[in-house]
């Protein structure tokens, strides 16, 4: 979905009411609706089902929005305290009429009207299971001042023992640029509404916006695709349609069949999460080849896999004359992945060289195959096969000779020139997921959560992303599937549990429900 700027949205808007004939207040009730749905599932799933909701409005419709969450909320069952930042009588236009209908519904609006109402309020150490943020839209600009601000640091004062879920934008936050000029909400989630913000996406605002979901207010495409746009937001809309239906008469071998090539004494986990998540993608068949040091502790870690044990050194990694001699009893795979737990020795460098020359199915280089080429794309760029890469930043900045500053500092530029400097599909891992590819929009996925910088996280996203090559969906949407569900499953995983208590394999047990949420079946 394009990364537009609010001007656009504005744009959107306006067309939408005047070209359409769709009111603008029916437009702020869907926005409502679907900010409501969402923290109804949050509620749900991080066990605040019961627990009251605090929805802190605006005088904008940024306001008007949460009114309309508030009365949703209030239909459902649900205990409901509103704050507005100053006087209901300076409520115009649409959010008016919603600030009426929330009225007669019998829920208080409560009118605090200066900055020591609000520091005393986030003193109170008031009771509520969600923080609702409706102060600020989209036409703020600059600082957030006054009651505005005060607002702002209540909500943070909430926000360090309960979930905030952001209306559109956190209030304080740049739309367009990202940038947070002063008191900013720091959001678990944020629900945006038609298209998201360019800003939700800048590394600037990460701390910022949480977890981002798109509400579909019901923008007619042919205004959106008069919109330019030259980078796109990976939402559950974009992955649902590259799905197929299963026949019913479908059997494993309809799914494609999984090679992984890696693992070494001592890191026999990586290779056992990353065939967990390829067996969750949906493949049908996955073939592991390990050391055959490891390999029992691997076949333990995944009953449903293949595992095959290849010859070693006397220290136990894989001797690179192994490739060859399992691949006369191995059927041969539609996907490969190559790389975690490998660690960097002679013997593994040469598979590494074999897998790159020869012909063959697509290739997901990950991890230590990725620093087998440290220093040089050379071997990547020349490859005989199709190649998808998975860089986290140090390893981008190891294959482009930079630093992990310079990387961070600007991650799309370094993902396009690592990209067009070996051709390959290229994933640049971290909050704020990239994928890139030659004459496509650079993709952002927003989904995932701090809870998923542990250990193993990338291998189980490798898993998964050669499990969905091989089922046939093209690289570049299978890495978009791949970033938009591990983050979705990571975030799942942490709101039933916690952040802190996360690790790799809670996000393997999540992937279920997570792929539940953008396919029907």
């Amino acid at each position: 979905m394009k990364l537009i700027t609010s001007a656009q949205m504005r744009e959107l808007d306006q067309k939408t009411i005047t070209e359409c004939n769709v009111p603008g207040e029916t437009l702020m009730d869907r926005a409502g609706l679907g900010v409501a749905r969402a923290i109804e599932y949050l509620a749900d799933i991080s066990g605040y089902a019961n627990a009251p909701v605090g929805i802190f409005a605006g005088r904008g419709n940024n306001g008007g929005d949460a009114f309309v969450v508030a009365r949703y909320l209030r239909e459902w069952g649900a205990e409901v305290y509103v704050w507005m930042t100053g006087e209901a009588k300076a409520v115009r236009g649409d959010a008016r009429t919603h600030l009426a209908r929330l009225t007669r519904s019998g829920v208080r609006v409560n009118e605090l009207t200066t900055p020591d109402d609000f520091d005393a309020l986030g003193e109170s150490g008031l009771d509520c299971g969600i923080i609702v943020d409706g102060i600020l839209g989209t036409g703020s600009t600059g600082p957030a001042r006054g009651v505005a601000a005060a607002a702002i640091r209540c909500i943070n004062a909430f926000g360090q023992n309960v979930p905030v879920v952001a209306i559109d934008i956190p209030s304080g936050l740049n739309a367009d640029t990202g940038e947070a000029p002063g008191e900013t909400v720091r959001a678990d989630l944020t629900v945006t509404m038609g298209y998201p913000k360019i800003g939700l996406a800048s590394a600037r605002a990460l701390d910022f916006v949480g977890s981002v979901d798109v509400v579909d207010i019901g923008i007619p495409d042919f205004l959106a695709e008069r919109i330019e746009s030259s980078s796109d937001l990976i939402t559950a809309g974009d992955v649902y349609p590259l799905f197929r239906r299963r026949d019913r008469r479908s059997h494993k071998g309809s799914y494609g069949h999984i090679q992984l090539i890696g693992g070494a004494p001592g890191y026999a986990g990586a290779m056992g999460l990353a065939a967990g998540a390829a067996l969750r993608s949906g493949a049908g068949l996955v073939t592991v080849l390990v050391p055959a040091s490891i390999a029992p502790i691997v076949a333990g870690m995944a009953p449903e896999a293949m595992v095959h044990a290849a010859e070693t050194t006397a220290d136990g990694r894989m001797l690179a004359s192994a490739l060859p001699a399992r691949r006369a009893v191995l059927p041969v795979p539609d996907a490969v992945l190559v790389g975690p737990g490998f660690t960097p020795h002679e013997e593994t460098r040469q598979v590494v060289r074999d897998l790159l020359a020869e012909p063959g199915s697509p290739l997901v280089v990950d991890a230590d195959a990725l620093n087998v080429c440290a220093g040089s794309c050379d071997a990547l760029q020349a490859a005989a096969r199709e190649l998808v890469l998975t860089p986290h930043p140090g390893e981008a900045a190891r294959l482009l000779d930079a630093s992990v500053a310079d990387i961070q500092s600007d991650r799309e530029h370094f993902a396009r020139a690592l990209q067009t400097r070996t051709g390959a599909t290229t994933v640049l891992k971290g909050a704020g997921s990239l994928v890139v590819a030659a004459g496509r929009p650079c993709r952002v996925n927003l989904t995932g959560n701090p809870g998923m910088a542990t250990g193993g996280t990338g291998d189980v996203l490798a898993g998964l992303l050669t499990g969905l090559i091989g089922q046939g969906i093209n690289p570049f949407d299978a890495a978009s599937i791949a970033v938009y569900v591990h983050g979705s499953a990571g975030d799942e995983a942490a709101w039933s549990g916690s952040q802190a208590g996360l690790k790799a394999g809670d996000i393997i047990r999540a992937l279920p429900m997570a792929f539940r949420r953008v396919v029907p079946r």
